[in-house]
């Protein structure tokens, strides 16, 4: 936690599109600090509307989470804290709230994703010239390509994770070193220049990419005990994993950096 897990730390908060859009939608700059200090206060709830519920429904529905001779089914604590704890009409509230909650989550990726392929890659390599018209087209096309992609992804959680919250923040870690690796040397390193950058992507998406599919392939099929892949796919934490990650990137783009000065 005291290392990990700052780098998912620096991604979401700096470099995360869904929330920068919203700071570069602010009228004045004095509005972006603002709101990213509430944003910082807000984040403190989560202890409280997350970690206090899961432990109250640990505590009374410890049998049905955990049955002795069944599986454990951790993701089931919420809904059966609404269904035991909640009379019919505040039970359908609170449904009604967490269903608009994930469709809020779910549009400000699609529309972020969106957006960077339709301006950085449609419209700045693919088609130049692209009428506005057209850039609306593609990015609904987009987001609706993504929404599949979403169904056809969701074995996979279940294969890495059988908490989604363990899942988000392990592909956190195994994606974000590369980002946080350029945007640090970016700002702290002036000798930091595009050609280290790409190899940072490179070297970094390899890596994360590579765990992930080393760890769903160990799921599937459990290596032996004590043998390599069990110690880098099985038995190195996320955590672990992404800070070494992280170093590898910051290494790489340093080194191709000084010997590629522009």
């Amino acid at each position: 936690m005291l290392l990990g897990q700052h780098v998912a730390g620096v991604w979401y908060w700096c470099l995360d599109q869904a929330i920068v859009q919203r700071v570069l939608s602010t009228r004045t700059v004095h509005h972006a600090k603002a709101s990213c200090l509430l944003a910082g206060f807000l984040k403190i709830t989560p202890m409280f509307l997350m970690a206090y519920p899961g432990i109250i429904a640990r505590k009374l529905f410890d049998a049905e989470l955990y049955p002795a001779n069944g599986i454990a089914t951790p993701n089931q604590a919420f809904p059966l804290l609404l269904q035991h704890t909640l009379p019919p009409g505040l039970l359908g509230l609170n449904l009604a709230a967490a269903v608009a909650a994930c469709m809020s989550s779910l549009d400000s990726v699609f529309t972020a994703a969106a957006s960077l392929f339709c301006l950085d890659l449609y419209r700045g390599w693919l088609r130049p010239a692209a009428s506005p018209h057209e850039v609306v087209r593609v990015g609904q096309a987009f987001c609706a390509l993504l929404a599949v992609l979403t169904l056809l992804w969701l074995p996979i959680i279940d294969v890495l994770s059988d908490q989604i919250f363990l899942y988000k923040e392990a592909v956190m870690a195994y994606l974000a070193p590369p980002i946080v690796s350029v945007y640090l040397l970016g700002v702290l390193w002036r000798r930091a220049n595009a050609t280290g950058a790409a190899a940072s992507f490179a070297v970094g998406y390899t890596l994360g990419f590579g765990r992930m599919a080393g760890e769903v392939w160990c799921k599937l099929h459990p290596p032996r005990p004590g043998s390599a892949a069990d110690a880098l796919f099985v038995r190195l934490h996320f955590l672990y994993a992404g800070l070494l990650l992280c170093l590898a990137c910051l290494a790489t783009h340093a080194a191709v950096s000084w010997a590629a000065q522009e």
